[in-house]
């Protein structure tokens, strides 16, 4: 299964049944557009609407451990917006489909630490979030829902952290949290502002050009924007995803005992389990490890030396075998 998220913060909201509340008062804004022309009588329909069959508007619970349940509201946020022309050139009305922009997405309710998000299961990047804008304008509007915050800074990954993380898995026991379990199984990529493309890294049997080509970014001490890691979450869970600077993630693949019969209750119940457990686990383990002295500027610049000698290390092996292979093919004329 694999699917992105973009964060939004309810910062008016207190609980997950008031956000159920203001979904069942607010479930329909149909509208007329608010500039131009329209036909007469019709609207733009901008809904909240069940995001499955079984589900309801209603607060929903979902089975974590024998002791816990997840509440949860699940959704389907649907907008129509007008386009400019919406008139052919004879002067008349378009056909419907010919004069909307559509934006629909599965939207996820949660409450965490005593306040509420808003989980958009949509990919945030400058090629889409002004759809994500469509939802937040036309469906949370301030006057009913008050504030929002877009990818909330609670969740946001420093710099630091993230070669934090690298340096558990590259020198490193591997383990993030002993409470809840937690341990990095593979590193598998990386998005900076210098390259954009991934680099395989996975610990063992990688190909020497995208190891050398991952540690030279790290010791080049550029700005990460994301990390692509498989964490072992309580021993038996491991999800590989994609977790950004700003806290928004793509979930790549899970393998696990969660197992449900509806495809979306499991899209559900891996949502919960990375922003209720895994990310926050991440950033308390970072913060007790600064608080311990375990992590600081002037170890995460030994850890960076540290990279460069195994830079060294690879090309002067990597270099030993090309004169072999040189010996041997010379020996052979």
């Amino acid at each position: 299964m694999e699917f992105p998220v973009a964060l939004v913060k309810l910062d008016d909201i207190e609980s997950i049944e008031d956000a159920s509340k203001k979904l069942f008062e607010n479930s329909n804004l149909d509208a007329r557009p608010e500039r131009g022309e329209w036909p007469q009588g019709e609207t733009l329909r901008k809904r909240w609407q069940p995001g499955s069959t079984g589900e309801s508007i209603g607060v929903n619970e979902i089975k974590y451990t024998k002791d816990v349940n997840f509440k949860y509201i699940y959704l389907t946020a649907y907008v129509e917006r007008a386009k400019n022309i919406i008139k052919g050139p004879d002067g008349q009305w378009l056909e419907r489909t010919d004069r909307i922009n559509k934006v629909e997405s599965d939207v996820l309710f949660f409450e965490s630490d005593s306040n509420v998000y808003a989980a958009i299961y949509m990919n945030y990047s400058k090629s889409t979030v002004y759809k994500i804008n469509y939802i937040l304008k036309d469906l949370f509007i301030d006057s009913l829902w008050g504030t929002t915050s877009m990818l909330p800074s609670e969740f946001h990954i420093s710099d630091s952290t993230y070669y934090w993380l690298l340096s558990k898995f590259l020198i490193g026991d591997k383990i993030i949290s002993t409470s809840p379990n937690m341990t990095i199984d593979t590193f598998t990529g990386y998005s900076g502002a210098a390259a954009d493309n991934a680099h395989l890294m996975s610990g063992e049997g990688e190909r020497i050009s995208a190891l050398l080509g991952t540690l030279a970014f790290i010791f080049g001490d550029d700005t990460l924007k994301s990390l692509r890691l498989s964490i072992r979450f309580d021993s038996n869970e491991n999800f590989l995803f994609e977790l950004s600077q700003q806290g928004n993630i793509r979930l790549l693949e899970y393998e696990g005992s969660l197992m449900y019969d509806e495809l979306h209750k499991e899209k559900i119940i891996l949502t919960l389990i990375l922003y209720k457990n895994i990310i926050p686990g991440i950033l308390e383990n970072y913060a007790i490890a600064e608080d311990k002295k375990e992590w600081n500027s002037e170890i995460k610049l030994q850890f960076i030396h540290s990279v460069g000698d195994q830079i060294i290390t690879k090309v002067k092996n990597e270099m030993e075998k090309t004169d072999k292979m040189q010996r041997e093919m010379a020996n052979q004329k």
